[in-house]
């Protein structure tokens, strides 16, 4: 079993009124492998966060390399960051900050990000920003 220890990290403008802004861990289709989420710091204004899960890749605006750790082997996924009018995907988890307040969520059990599916974390608040996320998996394969 070929196991990568990732991290990375990014951040999203409010993109203005009617907006919500988005971060997003996108396993593209032809990783062949699973992506193992085990744990995600935030920072964000004061707002309601919501974790969704998504079939196709949303984002437009990658972050740079720099944004994710290139001591880590290239990681095979990618990270998004970006806002919309709407933000598709299955809501999973919601929960509300205070305003630039770290949170650190550790998952009791991975959330398995599959091949050609994304993990959005969204910032339903218009016209609010998501500071910094930093997400921690592993790339199994298959």
């Amino acid at each position: 079993m070929n196991i990568k220890h990732c991290i990375g990290q990014g951040g999203s403008g409010a993109g203005g009124a009617g907006n919500e802004s988005y971060i997003e861990l996108w396993n593209p289709a032809t990783t062949g492998k699973d992506l193992k989420v085990k744990r995600i710091e935030l920072n964000t204004a004061d707002t309601v966060i919501i974790f969704k899960t998504h079939t196709a890749k949303q984002g437009s605006t990658a972050k740079s390399k720099a944004d994710v750790n290139p001591a880590l082997d290239s990681p095979d996924a990618e990270i998004y960051g970006d806002n919309a009018a709407s933000v598709s995907g299955t809501t999973r988890i919601t929960f509300t900050l205070t305003a630039n307040t770290n949170r650190v969520v550790e998952f009791p059990d991975p959330i398995i990000i599959q091949p050609g599916y994304s993990f959005v974390l969204v910032n339903n608040t218009d016209d609010l920003a998501i500071n910094e996320i930093i997400f921690y998996w592993d790339e199994v394969d298959q």
